[in-house]
C-alpha cells in the first residue's frame, strides 16, 4: 500500500504541474486576432461561410430556433451580428460545462477519504499555506481543522452551484463579456470601455470563478470565512491561537484585494474562436481529472488481506 500511496502522490503531483503549467504559461495575447485554425467546438460552424447573417436558414425546426434565439439575445445580435452572437452562446455553454466538472470534482473530494491524494486534508494544507505548517497541530486538532474545512468547502460548492444554475438559465452577462473581449482584441473598442463593461459583468456574474486562473482551484480562501476561522480557533491552543492571530493580522494589513479576484469577469482578453478552443482544452482536462479521481477512489479497495492473528507468534 505505500508504493500506491507513492504512486497516487506522484500522479496527483504531475497532473497539478501539467494543468499549472498550461493555465499559467499560454499567452493571452495570442488570442489578438482572429484564429486561424477553426474553433474544435460546435460553436466554430457559426463561423463558416454561408453560416453568418446572410446565410439563409433550414426551413422547420432550424427557422424556430433561429427565431428564438435572435429574440432571446436581440441587443446581442444588433451590436455585434448573429453569427458572433451564436459563437458567445457556444461557448458559454462550454463554459458552463467546464464549471460543472469542477463542481463535481469538488464533490467526489469532499466525499473522498480525507487523507487521500484528493483529500479534504491535502486541501486544507494547501489552503491555509505557510501558517500551517506554524500552527503544528496535532493529529486530534488536524481531525477537527479539516472538519471546519470541509464545511467550508460545502458552503463554497452550495453557493457555486447556485450562480452556476443562474448562469445556466440566462447566460446573457457572459456572452456580453466574451463580445465585449472579442471585440476589444480586435480593437473595435477601447481598453477603458472594455474594462468598464468587466466592472459592470462582475455585479451580475458573482459566484463564477474564472476556470482560467489557476489560483481558483488551490482549495480556496477559508482564512477569509469567519466561521472556518472561529472553528478553527476552538481547537488550538494558546500559542497556535496567537500564531493564527499574528497571520490574520498581516494579511489585514496588506492591501485590500481586488473584490474580483477570481471572478470569470477578469478573464484575459482575446477573440472568441482562441478562448474557444481554450475553454475546450480546459474541458478536456476537467473530464480527464475526474476519470482520475475515479480511478485511484477504485484503488482504496484494492488492500491486501488483512493478516490472520498468529497467536502471538
Amino acid at each position: 500500500m505505500k508504493s500506491k500511496a507513492t504512486l497516487a502522490a506522484g500522479i496527483t503531483l504531475l497532473l497539478a504541474g501539467i494543468i499549472a503549467a498550461y493555465l499559467t504559461t499560454r499567452d493571452p495575447k495570442a488570442g489578438s486576432g482572429q484564429s486561424s485554425t477553426p474553433a474544435p467546438t460546435s460553436g466554430a460552424d457559426a463561423q463558416k461561410p454561408g453560416s453568418g447573417e446572410d446565410a439563409k436558414p433550414a426551413q422547420g425546426s432550424a427557422s424556430r430556433t433561429r427565431n428564438r434565439d435572435e429574440m432571446k439575445h436581440k441587443d446581442l445580435v444588433e451590436k455585434y451580428g448573429e453569427s458572433r452572437t451564436k459563437l458567445a452562446a457556444a461557448v458559454s455553454g462550454n463554459v458552463v460545462a467546464v464549471l460543472e466538472d469542477v463542481i463535481d470534482i469538488g464533490e467526489k473530494a469532499l466525499t473522498g477519504p480525507q487523507n487521500g491524494p484528493f483529500g479534504s486534508r491535502n486541501g486544507l494544507r494547501m489552503a491555509l499555506g505557510g501558517v500551517g505548517n506554524q500552527l503544528n497541530l496535532t493529529e486530534e486538532q488536524q481531525a477537527k481543522a479539516t472538519a471546519a474545512y470541509q464545511a467550508f468547502q460545502r458552503r463554497e460548492l452550495d453557493k457555486s452551484k447556485a450562480a452556476i444554475g443562474k448562469l445556466k438559465q440566462d447566460p446573457s452577462s457572459l456572452m456580453r463579456l466574451m463580445l465585449a473581449s472579442d471585440a476589444s482584441s480586435k480593437g473595435d473598442i477601447t481598453d477603458e470601455e472594455y474594462q468598464q463593461l468587466q466592472t459592470d459583468s462582475a455585479k451580475d456574474l458573482t459566484g463564477i470563478v474564472n476556470p482560467l486562473e489557476e489560483k481558483n482551484f488551490r482549495g480556496g480562501k477559508p482564512l477569509r470565512d469567519e466561521a472556518f476561522v472561529s472553528e478553527l480557533k476552538a481547537t488550538l491552543d494558546p500559542t497556535q491561537a496567537q500564531t493564527l492571530d499574528a497571520e490574520l493580522a498581516k494579511q489585514a494589513a496588506e492591501p485590500a484585494p481586488n473584490p474580483n479576484e477570481g471572478n470569470i469577469s477578469t478573464i484575459p482578453k482575446m477573440g472568441l474562436e482562441k478562448l474557444d478552443q481554450t475553454i475546450t482544452s480546459v474541458r478536456k482536462m476537467t473530464v480527464g481529472f475526474k476519470s482520475l479521481i475515479e480511478g485511484m477512489g477504485g484503488l482504496q479497495d484494492l488492500r491486501p488481506p488483512a493478516e490472520p492473528d498468529k497467536g502471538g507468534e
